[in-house]
């Protein structure tokens, strides 16, 4: 489309301001130039683009690609925070190319749950309330089930963003930041994601999930 100057100079400060703290956190990565587009709507999107943004959702990344993708109208009709969106993309690229050859290796929930634990804001006005009666009722998704993508469904997915920003907002607390970090680095194709994650932490994941739902 054509968005307008002040929306590509607003996405380009955006950037800038944020981009040197992030890139400290994952060990001065990247290794690769990456690209960040800006779009000024949804319909405007070419078809191959358009189909991998969510309902409600203001951008998104290609990983493996180092392109990021941010639609301005949807940023404005969402409401949603500039900076909450900018840090969320980046911190997909900045982790996909920290875990590089390996990047396709990471569950989506642990690439959500990051990118808006280290934004400080949830997408799709995700909360994390909204997860705790199902609890006791058995009806939180089955991380498995996260594992490559997420619903399409529009509840099924906010629930899918709540669940992963709580999970892994959790694992940060308690294991600290370079300690995921260094999960998501220790995954190769012989060892998974949740292997790494349970000899980090010294017991199974059911235990943390259990650890983590009683908190």
């Amino acid at each position: 489309g054509n968005p307008g100057a002040n929306a590509i100079e607003a996405v380009r400060q955006m950037v800038a301001e944020q981009e040197p703290a992030l890139v400290a956190r994952f060990g001065n990565t990247p290794r690769h130039p990456y690209f960040v587009f800006v779009h000024a709507d949804r319909a405007q999107l070419p078809d191959s683009l358009a189909a991998n943004l969510h309902e409600d959702s203001p951008g998104f990344a290609l990983l493996g690609t180092h392109q990021v993708h941010l639609v301005w109208d949807e940023m404005r009709r969402t409401g949603s925070n500039l900076r909450g969106v900018v840090v969320h993309e980046l911190v997909h690229e900045l982790l996909d190319q920290f875990v590089a050859p390996h990047g396709a290796l990471i569950p989506r929930w642990f690439h959500e749950g990051l990118a808006q634990t280290i934004a400080g804001d949830t997408y799709l006005g995700a909360r994390e309330d909204e997860i705790v009666w199902r609890i006791p009722t058995g009806r939180l998704l089955a991380f498995g089930e996260l594992r490559q993508r997420f619903p399409s469904d529009t509840e099924a997915l906010r629930l899918a963003y709540a669940q992963s920003y709580s999970y892994v907002a959790w694992l940060v607390n308690r294991y600290g930041f370079d300690g995921v970090l260094a999960v998501a680095a220790a995954t190769d194709g012989l060892t998974s994601f949740e292997r790494a994650l349970a000899g980090h932490a010294g017991v199974s994941t059911l235990d943390l999930e259990t650890d983590w739902k009683d908190h």
